[in-house]
């Protein structure tokens, strides 16, 4: 998406670690089935609004179509495509609790959902004063990703045209 929006065709590339065709058509054929290209492999409209963000295509399309909706929309949107691409707000592991379920609203019905909890109780407890990092041991988080993610949202938020997720 990055190189059709400059003009440049990934596959006339010349690279140094050259990336096998078939990965590239499968790349630009998602691209296609997202709206981002169009028939010719030129970017569209929905492709360069997707390009503004620093996220991986389906979460651009995902922030696209948010971009209709209310600010609460897409601060929502923008706080779920932030704690994917950081790679959730959960630590997982053989040793490790699950104390984040207390974060996560009780009819919450997917991953994406749960990640939304977090993040905006994350949001909330640095807005209280009370984000620490024994907060984040506390509720079984990964520092480093919930770190990741806050980063993420502010970048996605503002070209997102929205403020605050809680």
């Amino acid at each position: 998406l990055r190189s059709a929006s400059n003009g440049v065709d990934f596959e006339d590339l010349d690279l140094f670690h050259p990336v096998d065709s078939k990965v590239i058509r499968r790349a630009k054929d998602v691209l296609y089935q997202l709206g981002a290209l169009d028939e010719d492999d030129q970017i569209t409209g929905i492709g360069e609004y997707m390009n503004r963000f620093p996220v991986r295509p389906v979460f651009g399309r995902m922030l696209y179509e948010s971009s209709q909706y209310s600010e609460r929309i897409r601060a929502y949107m923008s706080a779920i495509a932030a704690a994917m691409e950081a790679g959730g707000l959960q630590r997982f592991g053989k040793d490790i609790d699950t104390r984040w379920k207390t974060l996560v609203n009780e009819g919450c019905q997917s991953d994406l959902e749960a990640q939304l909890d977090i993040f905006i109780q994350v949001m909330r407890a640095r807005s209280e004063k009370k984000f620490t990092a024994q907060y984040v041991h506390d509720y079984d988080l990964n520092p480093k990703y919930v770190e990741r993610a806050l980063r993420q949202y502010e970048k996605i938020a503002r070209r997102a045209g929205v403020k605050d997720v809680h």
